[in-house]
């Protein structure tokens, strides 16, 4: 189905509201799963959103930007170079299959130019065509190509040994990275080397269990030996491609620092926390406490329930 098409139609279909509202429902539904899935253009979207705003409700305008975590693209930072940023930089510990994937920019242009506010009702032009009739001013008009060549990208690369000068960045932001870093104390470190005063950290961090169960909290009843032995680490051959192709189905590793352990981990580097805002929960009358590891025992349960946080904050030197 071509996305934008169909979000003009649903405006000016005559059909019975009932199946058009439904319609409009299941598309709603549709880009909600899309925008939970790291390979594709509406997933860069609603992530450059989410930490756009983050930036804005801070009165942050970013202009060197750095993303730890990139996976299977790049279309945060290029979108970050749309709007304010000068300078972007990708990292990962494993290299993109393909730095440019034709279709997932194109979806992206087609999106932002179907939903970008005054100019969506020039789509009606599609339908009833006039000779001669341009539209330079379209996203699908910009060489998202161009933007992506412009990011700096290292991969392989360790988000806590990143080949930029100190003071390089004023915004350093990740999706769903850091509970994968089995050296979180000194990438934090790092952020702040390379971050000026001032700037903003920004990171959605997804404690969960990372494989489909009802317990989020299942891989917390571990020792610590014991998950290092039953995990693989990113890198060498692993990286997020192949999870969302199917090639690689084992336990993926996960540091299992809690809400409290990362917010230590920033104050005792110098960071003053923002915001600590959870975005996913697990009901604390069904945390079991006894059959989790004793690492754990001491954790509060607010502490535990908390499976997926954004922790905002801001650089002091």
């Amino acid at each position: 189905m071509d996305l934008q098409k169909e979000l003009f139609h649903l405006k000016n279909n005559s059909a019975d509201k009932l199946l058009t509202r439904a319609r409009s429902k299941a598309m709603t539904n549709q880009l909600k799963r899309l925008a939970s899935t790291g390979d594709n253009a509406f997933y860069a979207f609603n992530g450059f959103r989410q930490i756009q705003e983050m930036c804005l409700k801070h009165n942050h305008v970013p202009k060197r930007v750095l993303e730890i975590g990139t996976g299977s693209n790049l279309g945060i930072l290029t979108l970050f170079l749309l709007s304010t940023a000068e300078k972007a930089y990708g990292v990962d510990i494993e290299p993109l299959d393909i730095r440019y994937d034709e279709d997932i920019y194109n979806s992206l242009g087609e999106y932002l130019d179907a939903t970008g506010g005054h100019t969506w009702y020039l789509h009606a032009f599609e339908y009833k065509p006039i000779p001669h009739l341009s539209f330079p001013t379209s996203m699908r008009r910009v060489d998202f190509k161009k933007y992506v060549d412009q990011i700096e990208y290292f991969a392989p690369c360790s988000s806590d040994k990143i080949p930029l000068p100190d003071n390089s960045l004023d915004l350093f932001y990740s999706t769903a990275t850091m509970e994968h870093l089995p050296k979180t104390k000194e990438t934090i470190q790092e952020m702040k080397r390379l971050l000026i005063d001032g700037g903003l950290a920004v990171h959605q961090i997804d404690m969960s269990y990372h494989r489909s169960h009802p317990n989020p909290l299942e891989m917390l009843k571990h020792s610590e030996e014991d998950w290092l032995k039953i995990t693989n680490q990113y890198g060498s051959g692993v990286g997020v491609d192949d999870i969302w192709q199917g090639k690689f189905r084992g336990e993926i590793f996960c540091n299992r620092l809690r809400t409290s352990d990362f917010v230590d981990l920033f104050r005792e580097s110098g960071f003053e926390i923002l915001e600590i805002t959870p975005t996913a929960t697990f009901d604390p009358k069904h945390i079991q406490v006894n059959q989790l590891d004793k690492k754990f025992a001491t954790k509060t349960l607010e502490d535990l329930s908390v499976t997926m946080v954004r922790i905002v904050a801001r650089c002091r030197k």
